[in-house]
């Protein structure tokens, strides 16, 4: 909204990305999880790859089976397993591992902080040092992904 209260962009969308009412006096070119719009086209890029909200599939395939133990995951074309509302896709590549991180985060820290219980130390050291091993192994990840050293390629 602007000083006067005037709703100077305003976006809806379906579960797959699809705008249903769109109010963009600004131009903004970000819509669905905050990927750019290509609005003359219908598509978004969503930096990985090029995605039909209409269609609900991509251009390209994906790059990565993520859960070969889910069949919707070898329709390389869909997003998110088929299932938009349960998951997110920022890369266009990986769904989903934002959520793992977390997980293998605080899994790591209820696994430090209960065997330091049994040892009779302190339980919130110990929690402290398993959060900040967790951002560390990430953020060596990270860095090895800018460097081009991708394990996953």
């Amino acid at each position: 909204m602007d000083e006067n209260g005037a709703k100077f962009f305003l976006a809806s969308y379906d579960a797959w990305g699809k705008q249903t009412v769109t109010l963009n006096t600004i131009g903004l070119h970000r819509g669905y999880t905050g990927h750019e719009m290509l609005s003359e086209f219908d598509i978004i890029n969503m930096n990985g790859r090029l995605y039909d909200p209409v269609l609900g599939r991509f251009f390209s395939p994906d790059n990565y089976v993520q859960m070969p133990d889910n069949s919707q995951n070898f329709n390389r074309y869909s997003y998110c397993l088929n299932n938009p509302l349960k998951y997110t896709d920022p890369s266009g590549n990986l769904f989903g591992i934002d959520d793992a991180i977390i997980a293998f985060a605080a899994f790591n820290m209820a696994s430090s902080m209960m065997q330091t219980s049994f040892e009779g130390k302190s339980v919130w050291k110990a929690g402290a040092l398993s959060l900040l091993s967790s951002a560390a192994s990430y953020g060596i990840g990270e860095l090895f992904k800018r460097c081009g050293c991708d394990a996953r390629q």
